[in-house]
């Protein structure tokens, strides 16, 4: 048997004698949230904030979306059309999204055929199968290659990946890259803009890469 709480005995009975004795009351299990501040995710808000508002500045005629989170591209597309690609599409009808299932390694799109590519918190799990992907120990460079063929000339790249000093893969989970690596596989692209989300023991890299002429 669980034990119930002090506290949620006592707002339960505060509330039924504040309430009118007509209202139908339900008992569920106690959900204690009470924290001092609002929890969040340190680095999925402050990237997802970081790529709504360049978006929003660069105001390209539309976006491909790769693997970022759902409310992003959701709320994203409200604003600047986007075509959503993930191996687990979204199951969604919303105005201004597309979502498309697909392969960061092999997209379905010509090449130099998207003015802005966003690809926030995925380069590092490709390959190592947590989503359904191939196995494939090359998966994160692929992807990047990949970002890089379908960007425009002029085009933005906006993208995030866990960073260390030294490269590490932690299987089934994800890859720390180091900004050397990634900087590599982008090598038709400038880096143009970057900053860093420190949280816990974890450091987040957004880099947003300008691709050159062709």
């Amino acid at each position: 048997m669980t034990l119930v709480p002090e506290w949620y005995a006592q707002d339960y009975e505060l509330y039924k004698a504040l309430a009118d004795p007509a209202e139908r009351i339900m008992v569920l299990p106690p959900r204690d949230e009470r924290t001092p501040t609002t929890q969040a995710d340190p680095w999925g808000l402050h990237q997802d904030v970081w790529a709504f508002r360049r978006v929003l500045e660069l105001r390209p005629p539309w976006v491909l979306d790769v693997g970022s989170d759902a409310w992003l591209v959701a709320l994203l597309a409200q604003c600047v059309p986007v075509t959503a690609v993930d191996v687990r599409p979204l199951d969604v009808s919303l105005p201004g999204l597309t979502p498309v299932k697909g392969d960061v390694t092999g997209l379905a799109f010509a090449d130099a055929s998207a003015p802005a590519v966003m690809c926030l918190s995925t380069i590092e799990h490709i390959g190592l199968g947590r989503y359904g992907d191939t196995i494939d120990p090359q998966g994160s460079e692929r992807a990047c290659r990949e970002l890089q063929r379908v960007l425009a000339p002029g085009g933005h790249l906006l993208l995030s990946v866990p960073i260390a000093d030294e490269p590490v893969t932690l299987f089934n989970a994800h890859r720390l890259l180091t900004t050397a690596q990634v900087q590599g596989w982008l090598d038709g692209c400038e880096l143009a803009g970057e900053r860093r989300i420190v949280g816990h023991d974890l450091t987040v890299w957004c880099a947003e890469f300008v691709k050159g002429a062709a």
